[in-house]
């Protein structure tokens, strides 16, 4: 065999091998994106929120059902950028707390509770009840952002939520 043959030979080789391997593990890669799935695995989603700047430090509650604002929750939750290792905040005198409950088609649901500790500093108590530290870029804002007319509601409806996010039986 010529060697300039054996070269092509080799390298067409090596291409294909590098396609097999690279079809084989891409699926396992995971990106830094919001999965589409995760929008559509979504059908409800409730907000609540307690804010010392809301009229009697009121609970309020917003029930989402389009898919819209189901995509806009759900990327912002997933924008939570988690610290690695926690320092407590600066603040924690923020007066600001959103319970985020994910209702999926299938029939579970999970619940986010996040505690606004001043500028962009969070506490997040995830469905694991493990409370993390975090920067959440946009959080002050959902509550804006989303269009839809808030109720009232009564604080025990929102500290049971509380309650489900750390775990508390």
């Amino acid at each position: 065999m010529k060697p300039r043959k054996k070269f092509v030979t080799c390298l067409f080789v090596l291409c294909l091998a590098g396609f097999l391997i690279i079809s084989v593990y891409f699926p396992f890669f995971q990106f830094q994106t919001t999965s589409p799935v995760l929008h559509a695995d979504v059908s409800t989603i409730t907000l609540y929120a307690h804010n010392v700047s809301f009229p009697d430090g009121e609970y309020q509650k917003k029930e989402v059902l389009d898919q819209a604002n189901i995509g806009i929750i759900v990327d912002e939750l997933l924008s939570i950028q988690y610290v690695n290792h926690p320092s407590p905040p600066d603040d924690l005198g923020g007066g600001w707390t959103m319970i985020i409950a994910l209702y999926y088609n299938e029939g579970s649901s999970e619940s986010y509770e996040i505690l606004f500790t001043g500028s962009e500093k969070v506490i997040v108590y995830p469905p694991s009840g493990d409370s993390t530290y975090g920067i959440w870029p946009n959080g002050e804002t959902l509550w804006d952002q989303i269009d839809i007319a808030a109720e009232i509601v009564d604080g025990e409806e929102m500290r049971i939520r509380h309650l489900e996010c750390a775990n508390i039986e």
